[in-house]
This record gives C-alpha cells, sequence and structure tokens, in this order.
C-alpha cells in the first residue's frame, strides 16, 4: 500500500510552517506530503537569482508534484501568496480535488473544492477524500 500523495500550495514565504508544521501533520495521518518547494524554500522567494531555463524546471517540478497528487491543501493567506493559486486551478484542471483552508478568492467556489475552515478540518477532509486511494 502506498500512502496517498498530497501537494501543499501556499504563499512561499509560508514554507517554514508548511515544511515544520503541515507535512509532519500529513504525514503523522499517513499522507506523502509532495510539495518539494516547501523543503528548500526559505525567506523571501526572489526569482530574479534565476536564469530562464531555471524558473522553467522548477516550475515544472511543482507541475509534476501537483499532477502525481491525489490532492492538493491550499493555504491561501490575506495579502500573500501567487503561485499558489496557479497550483490550486492546476489541480482543479487535472481533476484533482483541493481543499481550501483561509482567504477565499473566486477559486475556493470552483467546483471540485472543499471549503474548510482551519488546519484540522483540512485534514480530517483529506483524510475522507483519500480513504482508500493506495490500497
Amino acid at each position: 500500500m502506498t500512502a496517498p500523495r498530497v501537494y501543499c500550495a501556499a504563499p512561499y514565504e509560508d514554507a517554514g510552517f508548511v515544511r515544520e508544521h503541515v507535512h509532519d501533520r500529513l504525514r503523522a495521518l499517513g499522507f506523502e506530503p509532495s510539495s518539494r518547494w516547501a523543503e528548500s524554500a526559505f525567506g523571501h522567494e526572489d526569482l530574479t537569482s534565476f536564469t530562464t531555463l531555471t524558473l522553467r524546471r522548477i516550475a515544472a517540478g511543482n507541475d509534476a508534484d501537483i499532477d502525481g497528487s491525489a490532492a492538493l491543501l491550499m493555504l491561501a493567506r490575506k495579502g500573500a501568496g501567487g503561485e499558489c493559486f496557479a497550483e490550486a486551478a492546476r489541480a482543479l484542471l487535472r481533476g484533482i480535488p483541493v481543499v481550501w483552508v483561509g482567504r477565499r478568492t473566486l477559486s475556493a467556489w470552483r467546483e471540485g473544492v472543499v471549503r474548510v475552515d482551519d488546519l484540522d478540518d483540512a485534514l480530517q477532509a483529506l483524510l475522507v477524500i483519500t480513504k482508500g486511494m493506495g490500497e
């Protein structure tokens, strides 16, 4: 049996929280976090230090992580985020369910999105959505 993979989309600046709290909680529930971006992101996102080719490779890696996931956990925070909203849209276009916590943008109301109030509720929703996957 393989653990269902869950991608966590969040503002880049929240990578430490994702890495140290969300990924750990996902693992404790039997999920495999697929959001590798959070494992190597520190501080403020500065895309100016990368070449175009490197940026495309990073984006392609994130896309592959999303595409290989059973669900996407969206941690939307007011006043932050950018790419995380594109990641949620990608998941929805591929039929991957999205569990949405936090700031409610228009995308939070799209078909395929489960809106919840907090991380605890999100983890419970992920358990329900992925029940039986990986068996």
